[in-house]
This record gives C-alpha cells, structure tokens and sequence, in this order.
C-alpha cells in the first residue's frame, strides 16, 4: 500500500497543476473528463515507448529514465499552453461557484455524514486501478 500510495504522488502533482488551469470555467466538467481520458491514453502511450526502447537496445535498467526524458519537454510544452488558456470571464464566474479550502469542522462533517460512501469508492477505483493494471502488466 505505501508503495502505491508513492506511486499516486505523481499523477496527483500532475492532476494538481493541470487542474489549476481548468478549475472554475463553465467547461470544467467537460475538460476534467477530458483530463482523465488522457492519462489513460497516456499511461498506454508510456507502455509502448518503454517497450520501443527496450527493443531497440535500450537496457531495463535505464529504460524508465529514457521515457522521463523523452516526457519532459512535452510536459513543459503541455504547462506552458496551459498558461495560454484565456483567464476566465464573467460569464464562467457567474456560472460556477468560488471553492473555498474546508475547514477541519467542514471535513470531519463530510467524513461523517459520507464515510461510509467515500470508502465504498475509493476501495472501487483502488480495485477498478489494481484490475487494469494487472491485465496491462501481466496479461500483455
């Protein structure tokens, strides 16, 4: 569990600064779909060039840091159209709701009142995440 707790920071630093750019737009609900249908495209995109480098000569051992360095400048070159994006206009700030950070009071009361819910889903996606994973790892 801790190492798949490891593994998640990086994919929620991720999420994190691209969510910063879509968070509060009259889209939001559309590009966050959108959002995570790419990192399922890309998490097979990833699998393959690894599989690429490894054929063409690429040792095990130094193939995972092959792949971040092919990933960084598309990363940087994603961030930076990112900060393209128009800054929202009245009409998004009219539509949505501002997020403001939960208190500790306001988080215990979700935990309280949801629980028993957040748990049913969160032991959902972790098992829906374990399947996948191991179909694409082993099965492949």
């Amino acid at each position: 569990m801790l190492w798949l707790f490891i593994n998640g920071l990086a994919l929620g630093l991720i999420w994190g600064v691209v969510f910063q750019y879509l968070e509060g737009r009259s889209i939001t609900e559309l590009l966050t779909v959108i959002l995570s249908a790419n990192f399922i495209f890309t998490s097979g995109v990833a699998k393959s060039l690894g599989q690429f480098c490894l054929q063409s000569g690429v040792s095990e051992k130094m193939m995972p840091m092959m792949i971040g360095w092919i990933f960084v400048p598309l990363t940087l070159l994603f961030v930076w159209m990112l900060t393209m994006i128009p800054t929202q206009n009245q009409s998004d700030v009219e539509q949505r709701t501002e997020r403001l950070p939960m208190t500790q009071v306001e988080r215990n009361a979700i935990i309280k009142d949801f629980g028993g819910v957040l748990i049913l889903f969160i032991l959902g996606y972790i098992i829906l995440t374990m399947i996948r994973d191991v179909r694409e790892t082993i099965l492949e």
